[in-house]
């Protein structure tokens, strides 16, 4: 799974104009950044089957990069 976070307007703004089709969200009370141990906006979370943290990536991220960090995530899982 994937979790991207950021402002309410900027993440809405890139949802639309990207089309995406993860969850994203705002945090305005900080709660999920400091669960997710967020230092940055934008950042992608990327959550394994067993809802762990499998990883990080700070500020923006191209569908290319997305790509390269998911097969990355895939190869250490198997």
């Amino acid at each position: 799974q994937l979790l991207g976070l950021d402002s309410a307007q900027d993440g809405q703004d890139f949802v639309k104009e990207k089309h995406i089709h993860f969850a994203v969200g705002a945090d305005p009370l900080g709660k999920v950044s400091v669960n997710y141990h967020i230092k940055v906006y934008p950042t992608t979370v990327f959550v394994d089957s067993q809802g762990q943290i499998a990883g990080h990536w700070q500020g923006e991220i191209t569908i290319e990069e997305l790509d390269q960090q998911l097969l990355i995530l895939q190869n250490k899982a198997n």
